[in-house]
């Protein structure tokens, strides 16, 4: 069942985690999403003049308005302003009809219009995830267009088509997904689907920003650098030092740079440099405290 009511025409659905967000469609098919308390006296009327503000700016600009997609509103009481943003489920984006850089709307710096188009996914996925309730009807396409991708990312962190896969998950997370996934297409799309659904579409939007999928410098390994990096400099005395100590640093540091490339690195692979480091310094310290006790003896 929908944990939702309605309160004056709106529908105030309960998000899986348990936050609360309004949400109705208007004459026009748009969507209009908001957190703000409409059963508070004068709300849901401030979100209408807003609206019909949105609308004849869309309008003057000639700018249609595909009714596919949601306007999220956030109102400011203290500043009587207005945030907002579009969503578009049929081209997974989002959009605004100002005219904004990167930097004001918190985007990160992007090489071309397809590039930026995966971070403004990923954003758009984000507002899926939050506001499920307005697109559980497109959540079977996207559960079924995800196994597939996971299920392509299995075959390259088994080994079978690849040695350094650039996918975020290990194996064993992987397939804990595809059997989610496939477990999924036995019920009716629901908000509870629609909001993992989104949150990894989310993880596999923001992967493709950072390897820069579709991209002629495109990452296809994860010891591979595509950006231009400055040159770190390496200290004298850490140099003399490692040397002292047989050269370990050295080789430490060379297995780090190998994972950590373009300030990047995978949290398995993360993980599993961390695993071995602790491991192979419990072994050297055996082996000094043999050492040791002999020399004593």
């Amino acid at each position: 069942l929908r944990p939702s009511y309605q309160s004056r025409g709106w529908t105030i659905s309960i998000h899986p985690e348990g936050k609360r967000y309004a949400h109705i469609k208007d004459q026009a098919g748009i969507t209009l999403v908001t957190e703000a308390q409409i059963t508070l006296p004068g709300v849901s009327e401030q979100l209408d003049s807003w609206l019909s503000f949105i609308l004849n700016l869309a309008a003057e600009k000639h700018v249609h308005l595909p009714g596919t997609s949601d306007l999220f509103l956030e109102l400011d009481q203290e500043s009587g302003t207005c945030n907002y943003y579009f969503v578009d489920h049929g081209h997974r984006t989002v959009f605004w009809l100002h005219t904004l850089d990167t930097i004001s709307v918190g985007l990160p710096n992007s090489f071309s219009t397809g590039h930026l188009q995966f971070s403004l996914e990923e954003n758009y996925w984000n507002h899926v995830e939050m506001f499920p309730e307005t697109a559980t009807q497109y959540a079977n396409t996207a559960l079924n267009e995800l196994q597939v991708i996971f299920l392509n990312a299995r075959a390259a962190l088994d080994g079978l088509t690849s040695e350094v896969p650039t996918f975020p998950y290990t194996a064993e997370e992987d397939e804990k997904f595809i059997d989610l996934l496939q477990r999924s297409k036995e019920h009716a799309p629901t908000s509870y689907i629609t909001t993992y659904v989104a949150r990894l579409w989310a993880v596999v939007a923001n992967h493709r920003f950072i390897t820069h999928f579709g991209e002629d410098h495109c990452r296809m390994s994860f010891d591979q650098s595509i950006l231009k990096m400055p040159e770190s400099k390496r200290s004298l005395t850490l140099a003399v030092i490692s040397k002292a100590l047989f050269d370990l640093p050295n080789e430490r540091r060379a297995r780090l740079e190998n994972i950590w490339v373009d300030d990047l690195v995978y949290s398995s692979n993360w993980r599993k440099f961390i695993a071995e480091t602790v491991e192979d310094l419990k072994q050297k310290m055996l082996w000094v405290s043999s050492i040791a006790t002999a020399v004593l003896i």
